[in-house]
């Protein structure tokens, strides 16, 4: 009997699908020797599960349905609390790796508090090669070293999807959330499923959000704790850009040229306006943050190596060192 700490399997349901009790067998087979559990979140009004969901409770398999659709993140978070271990495998509903490789991203928790899986390019064709690349450079932009944002094969611990908090359109970018909040994450590269590769691709749309959203989570990642950061420097540019043309146009009058019917220095006025109102945004945000935001809140104590009996004995009676940001008070 495998001694293995148990395993809860999280699978969120989205537009694409495949046959959930035929999904279900190929988890139970990766893990048979395992003690585990599997959770399926579905929204039934995504699509037609009634035979399905009738198949999934005759195999003992938890299915929470949502009363409406929602997107991805409030799916996980309901699989997560609904969840009974501490170690988690979330996946999406269809095949994205080979199902034997999902013991394999379990086990990298060994070393890591996250392991998210990327798939092997081999045989894919260059138009997904390409699209693969501008994501991953939108994901260098925050600071990720992470391959494949398109796998949604994760496993972690509970305490990293505690921590951690998601809106609906970032849960492609956990793994840099979470290493953002000071967890160990690694990266695990596992073959591809023959079915992943032949799939339709997603439309302009879709990609379209990704784009935003990749954008979006890197200027968390670099800018939330110091806004004026980005628009103080934009701000800046645009006041230097704009008093430079102002110059240019100054001296010019003084050799002569008139100013009355010249759009530049509409454009120079412009430019200075457009620059302070910019950079006043950072830092009115700066204050927000530097009055509101507890201190404390956007980093985490990982584990203390040694310290006295006396400190040690203060330390259990304070309040937990991982914190984490309410809703009001904004995104990891």
């Amino acid at each position: 009997m495998n001694t293995a700490p148990p395993l809860s399997v999280v699978v969120t349901v989205g537009s694409r699908c495949d046959p959930l009790p035929q999904l279900v067998r190929d988890i139970r087979r990766g893990f048979a020797d395992r003690r585990h559990e599997i959770i399926i979140v579905i929204s039934s009004d995504n699509r037609d599960t009634s035979d399905e969901l009738d198949l999934l409770e005759q195999m003992d398999v938890r299915v929470l349905d949502l009363p409406a659709r929602f997107g991805d993140a409030a799916r996980l978070r309901e699989g997560v609390r609904m969840a009974q271990h501490d170690l988690l495998l979330l996946l999406p509903s269809y095949h994205q790796i080979e199902p034997a490789s999902l013991p394999d991203v379990v086990a990298a928790l060994d070393t890591a508090d996250l392991a998210v899986c990327a798939r092997t390019k081999a045989g894919d064709r260059w138009i997904n090669r390409l699209r693969s690349a501008g994501f991953r450079g939108l994901g260098r932009l925050a600071g990720s070293q992470f391959d494949d944002f398109g796998c949604l094969v994760r496993a972690g611990r509970r305490e990293v999807l505690e921590t951690v908090t998601l809106q609906d359109n970032q849960v492609n970018y956990l793994g840099t959330l979470a290493e953002f909040a000071g967890f160990t994450v690694l990266q695990v590269e596992l073959p591809r499923t023959r079915a992943d590769h032949d799939r339709p691709a997603h439309g302009p749309r879709r990609y379209f959000e990704g784009v935003l959203d990749a954008l979006s989570v890197s200027f968390l990642v670099r800018f939330l704790t110091k806004p004026f950061r980005l628009f103080g420097a934009v701000g800046a540019a645009l006041i230097l850009a704009g008093l430079l043309m102002a110059v240019v146009l100054v001296v010019q009058r003084f050799a002569g040229v008139g100013l009355a019917d010249r759009p530049a220095l509409l454009l120079a006025v412009l430019l200075i306006v457009l620059g302070l109102q910019i950079a006043s945004v950072g830092l009115i945000a700066e204050i927000v943050l530097f009055t509101r935001l507890p201190k404390g809140s956007t980093y985490r104590v990982k584990h203390i190596h040694s310290q006295p009996q006396t400190r040690r004995d203060a330390v259990a009676d304070e309040a937990p060192q991982t914190r984490k940001l309410s809703s009001a008070e904004g995104v990891r």
